[in-house]
């Protein structure tokens, strides 16, 4: 929900608590789950039929609010960056190219990216 409200303070209090507690909160499942998130945002860019949201993305009711409002709120370059962020730390969380790097670390700089990619075409 802080992601998708774009409550930074939010956003980096959680990041903080799960990078304090990184044996709790892996990345590989954390990026799996915003994963899961923003390619069903991405997919409602492309069709916002009811039946669509319920069945194909299996989006229950009580989230479909969350899920339209961050897609309404995130332009498909947007939402195209965020996904390929996602792809980069899950490999980096396997090891590709992050060999010396704690998971923490890589949490935490995922978040920033993921955040940044918001702002950045506000600054540009």
């Amino acid at each position: 929900d802080a992601l998708a409200n774009q409550n930074l303070a939010l956003i980096f209090r959680i990041a903080e608590q799960m990078a304090l507690n990184i044996n709790n909160n892996r990345l590989f499942g954390i990026t799996g789950v915003l994963f899961a998130f923003y390619s069903k945002v991405y997919a409602l860019k492309f069709n916002n039929k009811k039946e669509f949201d319920e069945k194909f993305l299996n989006i229950p009711g009580f989230k479909k609010g969350l899920f339209t409002k961050t897609a309404s709120s995130h332009s498909i370059e947007q939402l195209e960056k965020i996904i390929a962020i996602l792809n980069e730390f899950d490999l980096k969380g396997k090891g590709v190219g992050s060999e010396h790097t704690s998971e923490a670390e890589l949490l935490k700089e995922m978040i920033t990216r993921i955040v940044g990619v918001k702002f950045q075409e506000a600054a540009v």
